[in-house]
């Protein structure tokens, strides 16, 4: 972003985070592969037993409240990683799937025709229709500047009782910086891409104690993976 605006710091931050998704949807939309690389490389069989796992305790966490079948939004879809988990393991669910880039939103329809899928940015277009049961949200908090706007409005948007997965997500320490180095090595050149992972590559990490704090007592959190996974699940 070059220069001061007029609106002050509100301003500034919401331009901030504005260009930030602006900068993920186009990184995304003109490198597909990396997703499918990803994707790719999380399907292995420990990764893929620990997601079940957590994504059980995650159902599990809202079945005992429901008499109906639970509405579910991944936020941050992709290509669609998490709904094939979804739709199997909770086959009777309703589930939705959101992005910021076209391109995305494009194979993982062609992946889950029967998905319900938008594009948008959860923070500052979204507006669901009704509450949802479970928000997941998959290595995608590093890429929201406003990362408190993300919560406060996943706290709108779940039922009471919900459930908000949150995980993969870069913190503070010594594998993210080595990370960050090795990333700005592989894409050179690309200076503004570097603003993707904004709080990975910019800003050393989220830190899961600012982020336990701002939950507050909206949520009870529950730590399933030291490191970087969060299940966090609503008061009633």
């Amino acid at each position: 972003m070059s220069g001061k605006t007029a609106g002050g710091p509100a301003t500034e931050a919401k331009e901030l985070h504005d260009e930030v998704v602006r900068t993920n949807r186009d990184f995304y939309d003109r490198n597909p592969e990396v997703l499918a690389v990803f994707n790719e490389a999380s399907d292995n069989r420990g990764f893929d037993a620990y997601l079940r796992g957590t994504l059980a305790l995650c159902l599990r966490r809202i079945a005992s409240a429901q008499k109906r079948p639970p509405r579910i939004l991944d936020v941050g879809t992709g290509q669609g990683h998490l709904l094939g988990f979804l739709a199997e393991m909770a086959p009777d669910a309703e589930v939705a799937g959101l992005d910021v880039s076209p391109g995305n939103i494009a194979r993982a329809r062609s992946r889950f025709p029967n998905v319900r899928l938008e594009l948008g940015d959860f923070v500052r277009d979204f507006e669901p229709e009704g509450t949802y049961d479970l928000i997941t949200a998959y290595s995608v908090l590093h890429h929201v500047v406003d990362w408190p706007g993300f919560l406060d409005k996943a706290a709108r948007c779940l039922a009471p009782g919900g459930v908000l997965y949150l995980d993969h997500d870069p913190l503070k320490g010594l594998p993210t910086n080595l990370y960050a180095r090795l990333w700005r090595l592989k894409h050179r050149g690309d200076a503004q891409a570097a603003r993707m992972e904004y709080h990975a590559l910019l800003m050393g990490g989220l830190d899961h104690k600012a982020i336990r704090r701002h939950l507050g007592g909206r949520f009870e959190v529950e730590i399933c993976f030291p490191t970087s996974a969060c299940c966090r699940r609503s008061i009633n």
